[in-house]
């Protein structure tokens, strides 16, 4: 699905529900300050994405709810870090009607991010060394009860 189909696809489907939550917020205003920090227009990136400059209006004002596919062209082309469209959420977390608890969840995320993704990286190799699809399987089974056993 090329950037045009994803973004007529997913704004058919957000008119549809009229449903937009803080989430969608966070990233329209990460969007915002990651085309400003970039020294881009909004008709310069959306020359870069192949749309119109209504359409990334649109999404800045938060008319339009940017789909990942967008936000993560976004960050692939302008070369930065797709973390960057949650940044605001870290410092202004209760702006968005996040709870303290997951203010605390987000703020630990950042604080450790190069450690998680490091440990991604590792369950992602451990994972794709199991060529066999029932041991695979059986290796979810393990971690998901490893998870239940340890959350809080």
């Amino acid at each position: 699905m090329t950037v045009q189909e994803t973004i007529n696809y997913t704004d058919d489907k957000a008119r549809s529900s009229k449903r937009r939550n803080a989430l969608d917020d966070v990233i329209a205003d990460g969007l915002t300050k990651i085309r400003i920090n970039s020294g881009l227009k909004q008709n310069e990136l959306a020359q870069i994405l192949g749309i119109k400059p209504q359409m990334v209006s649109r999404y800045e004002r938060k008319e339009s709810i940017v789909p990942f596919g967008v936000a993560y062209e976004i960050a692939s082309k302008l070369g930065v870090p797709l973390d960057n469209f949650f940044a605001n959420i870290q410092q202004n977390g209760q702006q968005y009607g996040l709870s303290d608890n997951q203010q605390d969840m987000i703020n630990d995320y950042f604080a450790n991010s190069d450690a998680i993704q490091s440990d991604i990286e590792k369950f992602k190799q451990a994972y794709f060394s199991i060529k066999d699809p029932k041991k695979r399987s059986d290796f979810m089974s393990v971690i998901e009860n490893v998870v239940n056993t340890y959350k809080d």
